[in-house]
């Protein structure tokens, strides 16, 4: 169970990282998209959002090895969006 709590851990630094380079791209598209879902629940609302699925996917992987499945399909989801 330690390694997939760590594997997680690991993944929620990568999705932090990639959190902050759609938060602060140029793209007008995500800027809108951004400001957004900002405007609504306050400036830092992604990063808190990052963080209560990081803490739910590290709660979960506690007792079961299929969070580091879900986590990881997330991961590879925001990577996808960020590659787009």
């Amino acid at each position: 169970m330690n390694a997939i709590i760590i594997l997680i851990f690991l993944a929620g630094i990568v999705n932090f990282a990639m959190n902050r380079a759609m938060v602060e791209s140029p793209d007008p598209l995500m800027q809108q998209a951004v400001q957004r879902f900002q405007r609504f629940l306050g400036p830092y609302s992604t990063y808190i959002l990052e963080f209560l699925f990081l803490i739910t996917a590290l709660a979960w992987g506690s007792r079961s090895g299929t969070a580091l499945f879900f986590y990881g399909g997330y991961t590879a989801m925001n990577a996808f969006s960020l590659y787009l």
